[in-house]
């Protein structure tokens, strides 16, 4: 017996046994975070500092007030709204491939920028740890958007909510440009981050809506 049909056995005995499903659900879920429980406290003996240093939130360890970085957090959480809305929706519409593989695209893309967002990697970690010029990551990134464009523009074209994600990129365009040509003030800083975080909440619309056309269709049809 092939792989293939040992997956199909597999899954029609869970079909069969919900709770045995939930339960092999669970373990993964289980296992999965251990090793990155595993993975933190590795890196906190590597970098020879207390465990939890890797855990505790910076703002319990500073005099700073709970609004420090609001705005930055807020942003965070809607680009996770955002990837949980694109990869369940993907779930749902497994069995229209195109939207599934686009909407994969776009959750795995909004992972990316999210992660960069949080940790810096642009300003801080790549600067300064790897020497890689910040042009050059923007350029990266530029390119990353160009490929995800190229590759789906059937797919956004055929929604009439690509006029969100049309404003996202514009709004994340007028963000990169004003922290290029702008000196790095605290106005000028608040102004920039408020341009990123309203592309954000485009691109969370962007998702929202689209996912909600396709559910719709999927219904309807």
């Amino acid at each position: 017996m092939n792989i293939k049909k040992w997956r199909n056995v597999i899954s029609d005995y869970l079909l069969k046994h919900p709770v045995i499903k939930m339960l092999v659900i669970s373990l993964v879920v289980l296992l999965v975070g251990i090793i990155v429980v595993i993975g933190i406290y590795l890196v906190s003996v590597i970098k020879k500092v207390p465990p939890d240093f890797m855990t505790i939130d910076p703002l319990q360890t500073t005099e700073f007030p709970w609004y420090k970085g609001f705005l930055s957090n807020l942003g965070v959480i809607l680009w996770s709204i955002s990837i949980g809305c694109t990869f369940s929706a993907a779930i749902l519409l497994a069995n229209n491939r195109p939207i599934a593989h686009f909407l994969i695209a776009t959750g795995t893309l909004s992972i990316f920028l999210v992660i960069d967002d949080m940790f810096r990697f642009h300003d801080s970690f790549l600067l300064y740890r790897l020497h890689i010029p910040e042009y050059f990551t923007i350029l990266f990134y530029g390119l990353i958007i160009f490929i995800y464009l190229f590759s789906f523009y059937r797919t956004i074209l055929s929604d009439i909510s690509f006029i969100l994600l049309v404003g996202a990129l514009l709004f994340f365009g007028i963000s990169i440009v004003f922290y290029i040509v702008t000196i790095n003030s605290s106005v000028g800083t608040f102004i920039k981050d408020g341009i990123k975080f309203i592309g954000i909440a485009f691109w969370l619309m962007y998702t929202f809506i689209f996912v909600d056309h396709k559910n719709q269709q999927r219904r309807s049809g």
